[in-house]
Protein backbone atom coordinates (compact mmCIF):
# COMPACT_ATOMS: atom_id res chain seq x y z
CA UNK A 1 0.00 0.00 0.00
CA UNK A 2 2.70 2.56 0.86
CA UNK A 3 4.10 2.13 -2.65
CA UNK A 4 0.69 2.93 -4.17
CA UNK A 5 0.43 6.03 -1.96
CA UNK A 6 3.93 7.18 -2.96
CA UNK A 7 3.22 6.59 -6.65
CA UNK A 8 -0.11 8.45 -6.38
CA UNK A 9 1.61 11.35 -4.61
CA UNK A 10 4.37 11.52 -7.23
CA UNK A 11 1.83 11.42 -10.06
CA UNK A 12 -0.25 14.14 -8.37
CA UNK A 13 2.79 16.36 -7.84
CA UNK A 14 3.89 15.77 -11.43
CA UNK A 15 0.43 16.65 -12.74
CA UNK A 16 0.29 19.85 -10.69
CA UNK A 17 3.82 20.80 -11.77
CA UNK A 18 2.89 20.17 -15.41
CA UNK A 19 -0.23 22.34 -15.10
CA UNK A 20 1.78 25.11 -13.42
CA UNK A 21 4.39 25.01 -16.21
CA UNK A 22 1.67 25.21 -18.88
CA UNK A 23 -0.04 28.12 -17.10
CA UNK A 24 3.27 29.99 -16.73
CA UNK A 25 4.09 29.49 -20.43
CA UNK A 26 0.61 30.68 -21.48
CA UNK A 27 0.88 33.76 -19.23
CA UNK A 28 4.37 34.61 -20.54
CA UNK A 29 3.22 34.25 -24.15
CA UNK A 30 0.11 36.36 -23.49
CA UNK A 31 2.11 39.10 -21.74
CA UNK A 32 4.69 39.02 -24.54
CA UNK A 33 1.96 39.40 -27.18
CA UNK A 34 0.34 42.30 -25.31
CA UNK A 35 3.71 43.98 -24.79
CA UNK A 36 4.62 43.55 -28.46
CA UNK A 37 1.33 45.05 -29.64
CA UNK A 38 1.66 47.90 -27.12
CA UNK A 39 5.21 48.63 -28.31
CA UNK A 40 3.96 48.55 -31.91
CA UNK A 41 1.14 50.94 -31.06
CA UNK A 42 3.53 53.29 -29.24
CA UNK A 43 5.98 53.12 -32.13
CA UNK A 44 3.12 53.92 -34.51
CA UNK A 45 2.07 56.91 -32.40
CA UNK A 46 5.66 58.19 -32.21
CA UNK A 47 6.06 57.75 -35.96
CA UNK A 48 2.85 59.75 -36.52
CA UNK A 49 3.96 62.42 -34.03
CA UNK A 50 7.41 62.75 -35.61
CA UNK A 51 6.10 63.27 -39.14
CA UNK A 52 6.78 66.70 -40.54
CA UNK A 53 5.84 68.06 -43.95
CA UNK A 54 8.73 68.90 -46.25
CA UNK A 55 8.97 71.62 -48.92
CA UNK A 56 7.54 69.21 -51.54
CA UNK A 57 4.53 68.56 -49.32
CA UNK A 58 5.58 64.94 -48.78
CA UNK A 59 5.32 63.47 -45.30
CA UNK A 60 8.70 62.37 -43.97
CA UNK A 61 9.53 60.61 -40.74
CA UNK A 62 12.42 62.02 -38.74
Amino acid sequence: MPNVVVVAAVVAVGAVAGIVVVVVVVVVVAVGAVAASSIRCLAGWFAIDLRSPTVDGKIVTI
